[in-house]
């Protein structure tokens, strides 16, 4: 008796959740263009069919108000713009819908009380986040609005503005926001040319075994430059990894540590300088600079790691025996020379 009493609580609960989460799970419908969902009372297009060249977001549908935008998938090649209606409140996997090859601009209804666009990038109401750029706007030298600020994160080293793979950006110029302590991310920008960094900036966003840094593979990118009185503390690995034409770059007097294959094959960099505070020279840093011929070693770096150096035209160098020195930081056929003083 007691078995079959426990059997049926079991049972009753099974059939509870099971009630419950069907109950839960919001039925998807297809309105023109647009798949969609009802839930709370309003509309939240999930994805787009077949989109347009120009993709205007309804207002309504089925009678309920649109609120949200929670694309989880790319846009059509063919669509060049996105029109947002007043009525939207939400607007999540903007990475998603920006790997759309011909978007160009979302233009975002004036009435709207929490988006807005400029020149055709979309930004919270207040402009202090950069959202959504899209990947074929044709805007070739961009400033970032100053009321932009990038927040700084000991754990994440970044809060990113995702400027990544775009087709036309030859120029970029960081919000200039006293509060602003890192810059976006650019990786892949195949136009790029010149990257101005604000003196606020602490850090980049440095990369790892499943992520790029900052610039990397921005294969036309020449120069880099650090506003007078920097407070650039960091750069982290693999920042200007593949940066084959970078040539101009002066870092940062306040700089303390280069990053793991930080300057990675920049096949262009002759040479290079290094601040008198910086304290960490990373594995591999300058790893595959095959035209670097000089650099000129500062007494406070206290580590030199393994690779740093390797595959380069450099023949002699100075290092101070206060710096840990790996073995293998440098060729074999560089002469290294310690000195005391």
């Amino acid at each position: 008796m007691i078995m079959k009493k426990c059997l049926t609580i079991v049972l009753l609960c099974l059939l509870t959740s099971t009630f419950l989460i069907n109950a839960g799970a919001e039925e998807e419908k297809i309105y023109n263009n647009f798949i969609y969902t009802i839930e709370n009372n309003s509309a939240v297009i999930k994805g787009f069919i077949n989109a347009e060249e120009i993709l205007t977001i309804p207002e309504e549908i089925d009678g309920y108000s649109v609120k949200k935008l929670e694309v989880n998938s790319g846009l059509s090649n063919k669509t060049k713009v996105i029109k947002v209606p007043k009525t939207v409140e939400s607007f999540k996997y903007c990475s998603m819908i920006r790997q759309g090859k011909q978007l160009e601009r979302v233009e975002v209804d004036k009435d709207n009380k929490y988006f807005k666009s400029i020149n055709g990038v979309l930004y919270n109401k207040k402009v202090t986040k950069m959202l959504l750029y899209p990947r074929n706007n044709p805007i070739k030298k961009y400033k970032e609005p100053d009321t932009i600020v990038g927040e700084f994160n000991e754990k994440f080293m970044n809060y990113i503005r995702d400027y990544s793979k775009l087709n036309n950006l030859e120029e970029i110029t960081f919000s200039q926001n006293k509060k602003n302590e890192t810059v976006g991310y650019v990786v892949g920008c195949k136009k790029l040319k010149k990257v101005v960094i604000p003196k606020n900036v602490i850090t980049v966003f440095g990369g790892d075994i499943d992520n790029d840094g900052a610039f990397s593979y921005c294969e036309n990118l020449e120069t880099v430059i650090f506003e007078k009185g920097s407070k650039t503390k960091y750069i982290p690995s693999l920042t200007f990894n593949n940066c084959n034409k970078l040539k101009n770059i002066k870092l940062p007097k306040s700089l303390k540590l280069i990053g793991y294959y930080a300057f990675y094959k920049c096949t262009s960099l002759k040479k290079i300088t290094f601040p008198k505070k910086l304290k960490t020279i990373d594995e591999g840093a300058f790893h595959s600079c095959t035209n670097l011929k000089k650099i000129k070693l500062s007494k406070s770096i206290k580590k030199i790691k393994a690779n740093a150096f390797r595959k380069t035209k450099l023949k002699k160098v100075v290092v101070y025996k206060s710096t840990k020195l790996s073995k293998k930081a440098f060729d074999k056929k560089c002469k290294v020379v310690r000195k005391k003083k």
